[in-house]
């Protein structure tokens, strides 16, 4: 945003030249970030690499609830998104308490369920196995 191209260009620890390179960059990650939105293939692409989880008509299904939100028909498939980011974010925060639990009380030991403890809550409590969090940020 023009935000972020003020504080580029009153960065004096940046030339001009470095200073426009900066905005190049950033204005073709935004590009690319639309295109992983409404170009379906890009998007595959990405759910093939893990980083989206939710198929293309989904996504853009979330998408257009969020930004209708306001409207009669949206509100309720609206008030379902943030009960499950709520519900989501609940989760992440338990998984991150038992993980610490974990540590403290078995260290590196094997878990109790025959997993690899400590280490495989660390893996999937983190931002990647959040239900909604790929998506809307």
């Amino acid at each position: 945003p023009r935000e972020y191209r003020k504080s580029i260009q009153e960065d004096h620890t940046l030339t001009p030249e470095e200073q426009e390179l900066k905005i190049s960059e950033e204005v073709e990650s935004c590009i690319q970030n639309f295109r992983s939105i409404f170009e379906e293939e890009e998007h595959n692409k990405l759910v093939e690499m893990g980083k989206r989880r939710l198929s293309h008509k989904a996504t853009i299904a979330a998408l257009l609830i969020m930004i209708y939100r306001d409207e009669p028909l949206f509100q309720m498939p609206f008030q379902l998104l943030t009960c499950l980011m709520d519900i989501d974010e609940v989760l992440t925060t338990w998984r991150y308490g038992h993980a610490n639990m974990v540590v403290r009380m078995l260290g590196s030991k094997v878990g109790t369920g025959g997993s690899s403890g400590y280490h495989y809550l660390r893996i999937t409590g983190g931002r990647s196995h959040r239900i909604l969090y790929l998506l809307l940020f």
